[in-house]
């Protein structure tokens, strides 16, 4: 009689092997987004705490102190809490000349580097270097048309070109034909 044939069990091992390989690769694969993703919550914490105690660093309790703002600018009196305000129009701080184009319009609703979507029917703008935000008035020196238009966007990144303008803004400037057009930049200080 012959004995019995045991069945080989090496196939066996080598699958659960292959298969305990598996699972620990992707066990580590999870590990490894969830330790990105605690890095990257751990860095916007960070970056909105620095924030936040820059502002309360930087908050000034001197009495005869400046306040700026939309036009106005006022001086808290050290005897009282009341604020004398100048409704001054604001200054204006010549920025240099330059040449101007306008954006597409299939750029219609992409999102801008403020964050902001980007709307050909508002008067906006990109600048290079300018902080976003700022308010610039924009004169055509063909024509001496002028707009007011706020930096919402960077560029523009090409040619010797220092300012893109909206749609409108272009519109206004009388510049559609043309495509660009050769401008004076204002910044106004609000």
């Amino acid at each position: 009689m012959v004995p019995p044939v045991q069945p080989d069990n090496s196939i066996r091992r080598r699958k659960q092997a292959k298969s305990r390989r598996a699972r620990l690769r992707r066990a580590n694969q999870r590990m490894r987004q969830a330790l990105r993703r605690y890095r990257w919550g751990m860095l916007a914490l960070g970056a909105g705490l620095l924030v936040v105690l820059s502002l309360a660093f930087f908050r000034s309790d001197d009495p005869d102190a400046v306040l700026l703002g939309r036009g106005q600018a006022g001086v808290i009196s050290p005897d009282s809490n009341t604020v004398a305000v100048n409704d001054a129009p604001p200054a204006e701080r010549a920025l240099g000349d330059g040449e101007a184009s306008y954006y597409a319009n299939s750029l219609r609703g992409r999102p801008t580097a403020s964050g902001e979507l980007y709307d050909p029917d508002r008067l906006t703008a990109a600048h290079r270097t300018l902080p976003l935000g700022s308010r610039v008035r924009v004169t055509n020196l063909r024509n001496e048309r002028s707009v007011v238009v706020t930096i919402t966007d960077r560029g523009p990144y090409h040619g010797n070109r220092v300012i893109d303008l909206s749609r409108a803004a272009a519109d206004r400037l009388n510049m559609l034909s043309s495509g660009v057009a050769r401008v004076r930049l204002h910044l106004l200080d609000d």
